[in-house]
């Protein structure tokens, strides 16, 4: 019997023992990963710049640089890896098949210029916080501001504007981002137009910013990629009246360019007046509207006072105020000046 036990325990150090070759310890093929049995020479693109390298530990693939990537695959010490590029802080490799490993299961640290794509969105790292819709990042060794495509946020001396700073600041400060651009790549000020990503877990911040009510969808063709997405961002906020949409009249940051709106699904006309800082009647009114409840989506309507921001919200007349014409100020009396009187000293 305690033969038995003793042969159960010796093979599998054997099969240890035959799996192990001059180059360390490789499991056999067909208990490896896919990816991680992909390394041969006849896997990989030879048109790849790269530096051949050796695993000195094992580690998973991933996607990604980092481990909060979906894992990909795994290699084992003494496995031959092909390295095309790091990411900016150098603790991440990228391969050949575009996963990545942990730099420290690499033997001696190669040098590599800096990979600057993660499924076509360039990495960067964020350094500054600027406003609620604006950052400064690092990639491609240089540093650049990046502007929140669709997502308008309030300057930070505007009402909500320091809210949307802190918001963005406890967001993104510090942290990898993956960049996306749209058709225009800078806007008027040379700042990058970018949908902006965690890395981490691929959430869009453009998305999160405006679902957490501290800015507003603001439309410049022919950007318009993921305007669907944002609109219903914004619709969610307005309707549990989050951030900026928790006041009674939102008012509008920038001034009314294209002079109509057209109605998008679940909104209803206060919540527009409300968002353009206009009064729901006067909104009507302009509209023709006689039922603001049967309001339909594709409607465009005119807004009043096209044309001016809308930083005073107007204020709806009160049946009083309608009806009793303003008194006119009593005229104060005149006073006639009278001389002082003359003081002599004896």
């Amino acid at each position: 019997m305690k033969s038995w036990r003793t042969l159960l325990l010796v093979l599998p150090l054997l099969w240890l023992f035959a799996a192990c070759t001059e180059e360390g310890f490789v499991l056999p093929a067909e208990f490896q990963t896919p990816l991680a049995a992909s390394f041969g020479d006849d896997e990989i693109d030879d048109g790849i710049e790269y530096i051949e390298a050796v695993a000195d530990l094992s580690s998973f693939l991933y996607s990604g640089p980092g481990r909060f990537y979906e894992e990909a695959g795994s290699v084992f010490p003494g496995q031959r890896l092909r390295l095309t590029g790091r990411d900016e802080t150098g603790n991440w490799y990228r391969l050949a098949d575009n996963t990545w490993i942990n730099a420290l299961a690499v033997q001696g640290r190669p040098q590599l210029p800096v990979a600057t794509q993660v499924e076509g969105r360039a990495i960067a790292q964020v350094i500054e916080v600027l406003d609620g819709d604006t950052i400064s990042v690092r990639f491609n060794d240089r540093t650049y501001e990046v502007r929140y495509l669709i997502s308008v946020a309030p300057q930070v001396e505007q009402g909500f504007g320091r809210e949307a700073y802190e918001w963005n600041l406890a967001a993104v400060d510090g942290r990898t981002v993956l960049l996306e651009a749209d058709i225009t790549e800078v806007d008027a000020y040379g700042r990058l137009l970018r949908y902006v990503y965690l890395a981490e877990d691929r959430s869009m911040v453009n998305e999160a910013l405006l679902r957490a009510g501290y800015a507003q969808v603001a439309i410049f063709p022919p950007d318009v990629k993921y305007e669907d997405v944002l609109r219903r961002a914004q619709a969610e906020a307005e309707v549990e009246r989050r951030g900026l949409w928790a006041a009674d009249v939102v008012p509008y940051r920038e001034d009314f360019t294209a002079c109509t709106y057209t109605v998008q699904p679940g909104e209803s006309l206060s919540l527009i007046a409300r968002r353009f800082g206009l009064g729901p009647a006067s909104l009507a009114e302009a509209n023709g509207i006689e039922d603001p409840n049967l309001l339909r989506h594709g409607v465009q309507l005119t807004l009043p006072g096209c044309g001016r921001a809308a930083a005073e919200p107007q204020v709806e007349p009160t049946p009083e105020a309608e009806s009793t014409p303003e008194a006119e100020p009593e005229a104060e009396p005149e006073l006639e000046e009278t001389p002082s009187p003359e003081v002599t000293t004896g």
